[in-house]
C-alpha cells in the first residue's frame, strides 16, 4: 500500500481551526471563515482527504453548493472504501437537489422583488388627499391632508384651504401656506410617518390598496389631534 506523506504541523491547525469554527459557526459568515481554514488544509495536504470533504461541508453550509460539489467530486478521487464512496457521490445528488431548490427560490424571489418594484413605478408622481374639517358648525378650519409618492418616498403635509375670519385674524401666517408633516418610504404596501423633526412619538402608519387608488391610515398614536383610522385618501393623479 502506497505510503502518504505525513500531514504538515501547519495543514493540522488550519483544519483543527476550520473543525472549532464550524462546530460554533451560528450564520454563513462563520460558515465562510471554516471554508477558509479548510481548504488551506487541503492546499497544504492535497493528499488529505478528511481535509477535502470537510471542506465540502462547510460549503454546502455556507449555501455554496456548486463549490461543495466540486470538492467532493475531488474527494472522490482519493481510495475510498465503497461505503464511503457511495456516500459521497449520494451527498453529491442530494446536493444538486439543493441547488435547483435555491435556484427555483431566487428565481421566486427576483420575479417578487420585480412585481413589487413594478407596483411602485405606477404609483410614482401619484397624490393622494383628504380633507378635515375641524370645529363646530361652521367649522372653524379646514385642512386638505395630502401624501405625493416619488419613487417609493412618501411626502405627507397638510394646507388650509377654509379658515373662520377670527382663525385668519390670529393664525394669518400659519393658516396661508402648506406644511410638511414628514415623510416615509413604501415597504410592500404599507409606510409609516413620523412628524419631521420631532422627537415626539407621534406616528401614522398608511396602507395603499392593492388597486393602488386610495391610502388607509391603520394605526395612529394620537387621533384626536389630526384623524384617526377612519381617513381614507383617495388618489387624485
Amino acid at each position: 500500500m502506497e505510503q502518504l506523506p505525513p500531514i504538515p504541523e501547519e495543514a493540522r491547525r488550519h483544519f483543527v481551526m476550520g473543525g472549532t469554527i464550524f462546530k460554533e459557526a451560528k450564520s454563513a459568515e462563520n460558515f465562510s471563515l471554516a471554508t477558509r481554514e479548510f481548504l488551506e488544509a487541503a492546499k497544504l495536504a492535497p493528499w488529505w482527504a478528511e481535509a477535502r470533504y470537510n471542506l465540502a461541508l462547510t460549503e454546502e453550509a455556507a449555501g455554496n453548493y456548486s463549490g461543495a460539489m466540486a470538492d467532493l467530486k475531488l474527494y472522490q478521487l482519493f481510495k475510498l472504501p465503497d461505503a464511503e464512496a457511495r456516500a459521497a457521490q449520494d451527498k453529491i445528488y442530494a446536493l444538486e437537489a439543493k441547488q435547483q431548490m435555491k435556484a427555483s427560490g431566487d428565481a421566486a424571489k427576483a420575479t417578487e422583488e420585480g412585481q413589487a418594484k413594478d407596483w411602485i413605478a405606477k404609483l410614482n408622481g401619484a397624490r393622494f388627499s383628504f380633507t378635515k374639517r375641524f370645529g363646530a358648525n361652521p367649522p372653524e378650519f379646514t385642512l386638505l391632508y395630502t401624501i405625493g409618492v416619488n419613487n417609493g418616498e412618501v411626502v405627507f403635509g397638510a394646507t388650509p384651504i377654509q379658515y373662520s375670519p377670527e382663525m385668519m385674524r390670529n393664525n394669518r401666517a400659519r393658516f396661508r401656506k402648506y406644511n410638511e408633516s414628514g415623510r416615509g418610504v413604501i415597504r410592500g404596501h404599507s409606510f409609516t410617518i413620523r412628524p419631521s423633526g420631532d422627537a415626539s412619538e407621534l406616528f401614522w402608519e398608511f396602507e395603499i390598496d392593492d388597486d393602488g387608488q386610495a391610502v388607509r391610515v391603520v394605526r395612529t398614536s394620537n387621533p384626536p389631534l389630526q384623524f384617526g383610522t377612519e381617513a381614507i385618501f383617495h388618489r387624485e393623479k
